[in-house]
């Protein structure tokens, strides 16, 4: 495990995606179920300004995000 909390959670779902992906669920399946539950999480975490805000805030960095790749070491 790392030391960074968030660092180890993101390897953690790189993982479960490395499993779901070679037991054959396709990963646009895969990332819009992932999706889909992280905004559920939002929606019950957040006010609804803040869950906006928060939509918003990922649609605007949409320029930022980094194409997935499987070459992380999987922990």
């Amino acid at each position: 495990m790392t030391e960074e909390p968030l660092e180890d959670l993101y390897y953690h779902f790189i993982k479960v995606a490395a499993e779901l992906t070679g037991a054959g669920y396709d990963a646009m399946e895969i990332s819009a179920v992932m999706t889909k539950v992280a905004l559920q999480i939002y929606k019950t975490k957040l006010s609804d300004v803040d869950y906006n805000k928060m939509v918003d805030y990922i649609s605007q960095s949409r320029n930022e995000i980094e194409p997935f790749t499987f070459d992380v070491p999987l922990q």
